[in-house]
């Protein structure tokens, strides 16, 4: 800012076409996780696009949690991709067989709703 005006918003390469990539970030809280139990420390969580070859995927674990000590198991995952689908596995490690949370879920709908589960 000069003399309390803004400036005008230059491209970054005036001889160049900037491209912009727009990413999303997702907050997955599961409430049935002891967090604090010795059986859940091996526990994963994968969350993938099922489009294509698979553009994103990022696995997570209980030592990943956003929010220790609220008795939640929250995950972030950063970097999702618009216009794709997701799913997301759950992996108990030794104490369980995994199973998927959702399955094949647009990303405008993750973000409407993201109360999935039964």
């Amino acid at each position: 800012m000069k003399n309390g005006r803004l400036k005008k918003f230059q491209p970054l390469h005036q001889r160049q076409r900037n491209t912009f990539v727009v990413t999303y970030r997702l907050v997955l809280e599961f409430c049935d996780v002891d967090t604090d139990a010795v059986l859940t420390l091996d526990d994963k969580v994968t969350l993938y696009s099922t489009d294509g070859d698979r553009a994103y995927e990022r696995t997570l674990s209980i030592m990943d949690d956003h929010n220790p000590g609220n008795g939640y198991l929250d995950l972030v995952f950063d970097g999702l991709l618009p216009n794709m689908n997701y799913s997301c596995l759950y992996a108990p490690g030794q104490d369980g067989e995994e199973h998927h949370i959702f399955k094949d879920v647009p990303l405008a709908e993750l973000i409407e709703d993201v109360s999935y589960g039964s």
